[in-house]
């Protein structure tokens, strides 16, 4: 004896309900993606940022350490000029500010260097070694920008996030709802959400994988 055939509708809404979760699955496990790709660029940016720091910390000291020999030379200049200093002594004086200066002009080259970073001035300008190797300084600036975009790059995870969230709390709702009209609204805005947010997804790794500033 043949079993009784499903009725077409209840059949048709079972083949339904399973195409919906196979799309919440799926635009789930994107969901999963993004949120790995957000919390790794996420974490490359405050390292950006705390290398930034770091590097503008450098920078403010051997600031201050310049400001200090400067002082020097100028109250040795002013001296010198004022005639206060002996006749006999000029000579030591005037070598010593040369070498105050020549110090100075290290310094600022330096500060250039961590500033900026060794690619941007040059090799004939670098002066500054970083353990023992020189041209390896990565500038203050070129931390701020690499912070700055990959700030740019978690903000399009943002927008990843919340456009397959929205997909997957409509796939959810078309699971409840048994108005057949309304479960057909509630699934083209899930896909709709969901095909931007995959989208999202894919040029957000783009950007992040493709960062001008590696």
């Amino acid at each position: 004896m043949k079993m009784p055939e499903e009725p077409k509708t209840e059949k048709n809404s079972k083949n339904m309900e399973m195409m919906i979760g196979l799309l919440i699955a799926f635009f789930g496990a994107v969901l999963a993606i993004a949120g790995i790709g957000s919390g790794k660029f996420g974490g490359d940016q405050n390292m950006a940022a705390a290398e930034a720091t770091k590097a503008y910390a450098w920078y403010q000291s051997k600031s201050i350490k310049n400001t200090s020999l400067e002082t020097q030379k100028d109250l040795l200049v002013a001296l010198t000029q004022s005639g206060a200093i002996q006749k006999e002594y000029s000579a030591g004086i005037d070598s010593f500010i040369q070498r105050l200066e020549a110090k100075s002009q290290r310094y600022k080259k330096e500060m250039k260097e961590i500033l900026e970073g060794s690619d941007k001035i040059g090799k004939d300008n670098w002066v500054q070694d970083k353990n023992g190797e020189m041209g390896v300084i990565v500038g203050a600036q070129e931390w701020e920008e690499k912070t700055a975009y990959l700030e740019m790059v978690g903000n399009w995870f943002n927008y990843t996030n919340l456009f397959l969230n929205l997909c997957v709390m409509l796939g959810a709702v078309c699971l409840v709802i048994d108005s057949e009209k309304t479960k057909n609204l509630f699934l083209i805005g899930m896909i709709f959400f969901g095909i931007i947010g995959t989208m999202l997804c894919i040029y957000s790794f783009y950007l992040g994988w493709n960062t001008p500033y590696n």
